[in-house]
């Protein structure tokens, strides 16, 4: 160790600059100094270190977003991760709200809230929002809904999710 920076203070160092590491950059209490090497050894913020992604989202690869024209945003992307809402594409024009709830609930174990924006009382403008309180139960939802499609509707296209 050269002029006395511990294990601990060069990972920190070594953490890409955010105002979100706040409960993760700061150092353990005395005498659980042996926990600080597990809290910064998380698999996320190794992952974007190893990306080399410090402050700027443009360097991550393409390949690495797994984003579909067709599809959307894959569920296993860590960009879910990061949010509790969800942009729901695709969807066909006279689906209607209640018909959309009733399909979103056979998919989400937790409870959600759906905005679904309309051209008139009966017609969906094509896409709709859900917001779920935790990004797990958000990701756990988008994998149900990858590459299907309204099961009464039975629409030739599936439907295409973002954060």
């Amino acid at each position: 160790m050269a002029l006395g920076v511990s294990a601990v203070d060069r990972e920190i160092a070594s953490l890409p600059p955010s105002k979100f590491w706040g409960p993760v950059v700061t150092g353990p209490p005395p005498g659980l100094e042996h926990m600080a090497i597990e809290l910064l050894q998380h698999p996320l913020l190794n992952m974007m270190h190893q990306l080399e992604v410090r402050s700027d989202p443009e360097k991550i690869p393409e390949a690495f977003t797994l984003w579909s024209d067709e599809f959307g945003l894959h569920p296993s992307s860590i960009q879910w991760l990061t949010t509790t809402k969800m942009m729901i594409r695709n969807i066909p024009a006279r689906c209607t709200e209640p018909e959309f709830r009733l399909y979103l609930n056979t998919l989400a174990r937790r409870e959600y809230v759906l905005e679904m924006p309309k051209t008139s009382a009966a017609k969906c403008k094509g896409y709709a929002f859900v917001q779920m309180r935790d990004p797990e139960d958000l990701v756990a939802l988008a994998r149900e809904m990858w590459q299907n499609c309204v099961p009464s509707r039975m629409s030739p296209r599936a439907l295409k999710i973002h954060p």
